[in-house]
């Protein structure tokens, strides 16, 4: 049977590892030390629109040398990225394929050309959870959908196993030919959301509601999109339009989860999302005023002020 590693039992490694556990799938958690004492006190706990369930998964805070994985879903931060390589370069010796739900997509770059393609699949999550400081992990939306796919365009058997198990849970879970473009639009959608949610210290509904903000979000956009195109990201034409229908239709409410690790104090993937945009922006002559200013007003809260409480 196909075995499993998640690393990071935040809002989405424990929501989507949940799921697969349900279905029998034998999953084991990778966590830091807080996370490992919240989970063996009181196991893993989540509340969703979808059924709430507690669980006693096998939890590690390290790796045996000799264990194989056929799967590892990435799921932490992108700032602990660079603290992972031991484990992951381990993991890969042993032949896992690493599957990893990061925001942005910088990471690719390091990990293809770390691992190459036959390792390394590129991967998106779509739904709306929460890591509450309790342990307990809430998921409010209906959406709940995961969307996997290889550059090279050979996915692993492995992966229609993941399909088959997702989908008795009701997870819609996708087989993309064109991952590289897919996780381009979510991400130019995210940088852009989360910078304005986070600088302006509002809902979208706020912003949108407001003539000038509107318009920076708007053209922050097309910034966003300006620097894709330079770096020959095969994006749609009607790219723009998606992206802003999409933030209109989002809810009144709905603010990012950068915004929301803002005013908790904790650190934020500024240098993974924004910080990335603006050096592809420098290297390659695109000028993103807004989408820079953003950038170097977010930068000095990248650290956060309660780093121990992340721990």
């Amino acid at each position: 049977m196909m075995t499993v590693l998640i690393i990071g039992a935040g809002a989405l490694g424990s929501y989507f590892g949940g799921k697969l556990i349900q279905e029998g799938v034998p999953v084991t958690f990778l966590v830091r030390s807080g996370r490992y004492q919240q989970i063996q006190n009181e196991g893993l706990v989540v509340r969703s629109v979808h059924g709430d369930f507690r669980l006693h998964p096998p939890i590690l805070q390290h790796i045996s040398p000799t264990t194989h994985y056929d799967v590892v879903f990435l799921t932490v931060k992108s700032y602990h990225l660079p603290n992972l390589w031991d484990t992951l370069d381990q993991l890969v010796s042993q032949g896992s394929v690493i599957i990893p739900f990061l925001n942005g997509v910088a990471h690719m770059d390091e990990l293809l050309t770390r691992y190459g393609p036959e390792h390394v699949l590129g991967g998106i999550c779509y739904t709306e959870a929460t890591l509450l400081p309790s342990g307990v992990v809430e998921q409010t939306s209906p959406m709940q959908e995961l969307v996997v796919g290889s550059v090279s365009g050979k996915i692993p058997g492995v992966v229609g196993s993941l399909r088959e198990a997702f989908a008795r849970q009701g997870v819609q879970f996708t087989e993309s030919q064109s991952i590289m473009t897919d996780m381009w639009i979510k991400y130019i959608f995210l940088v852009v959301f989360s910078a304005a949610t986070t600088v302006f210290r509002s809902s979208i509904g706020d912003i949108l509601a407001d003539e000038q903000s509107a318009s920076w979000l708007s053209y922050a956009l097309e910034e966003t999109i300006t620097v894709a195109k330079s770096l020959n990201v095969a994006l749609p034409e009607d790219v723009y339009s998606r992206i802003w229908n999409r933030i209109q239709s989002l809810p009144l409410s709905m603010t990012s989860s950068m915004f929301k690790d803002s005013q908790r104090g904790y650190p934020l993937e500024v240098e993974h999302l924004q910080g990335y945009l603006a050096r592809q922006a420098w290297t390659h002559h695109v000028q993103i005023p807004r989408m820079e200013t953003a950038y170097w007003a977010l930068r000095p809260l990248a650290l956060g002020q309660n780093i121990a409480k992340m721990a």
